[in-house]
């Protein structure tokens, strides 16, 4: 069996141009000291994550309110990049990027009452 760690000359990760040679820990160890191997099943993982569905929306950033107004005009300015997330985010990424704070404020704003509003909606929410 190959081992599963870069350490050991049988593992599928090996160099052998390192100048320090170390001593395998053996798939044994190395499961044991694995941050999810801490006792705790998957289905009590994913227990911890439940959120209450009451809870009120968390607020927006002002890149979001950004990205939200100007997402379908750069998909249509680029029709190749239609579906394509991750490329559209970096071209709006760069845009906000470019941006004055003049440029901003509106967006800024918008944040601003978003946050009071999500704010007013947890003090409601905890009562």
């Amino acid at each position: 069996g190959r081992c599963c760690c870069c350490c050991c000359p049988t593992g599928p990760f090996f160099e052998p141009a390192a100048k320090t040679v170390a001593v395998c820990p053996g798939p044994q160890l190395l499961e044991q000291s694995h941050p999810k191997a801490k006792g705790t099943t998957t289905a009590q993982r994913s227990a911890r994550k439940v959120k209450n569905v009451n809870a009120p929306k968390r607020s927006r950033s002002a890149f979001i309110f950004f990205t939200m107004d100007r997402r379908d005009e750069v998909v249509s300015q680029n029709p190749d990049l239609r579906g394509r997330v991750t490329e559209v985010s970096k071209i709006l990424g760069a845009e906000w990027k470019s941006m004055s704070a003049r440029q901003k404020k509106p967006y800024e704003t918008q944040a601003k009452r978003d946050k009071e509003r999500y704010e007013r909606e947890m003090k409601e929410y905890y009562k």
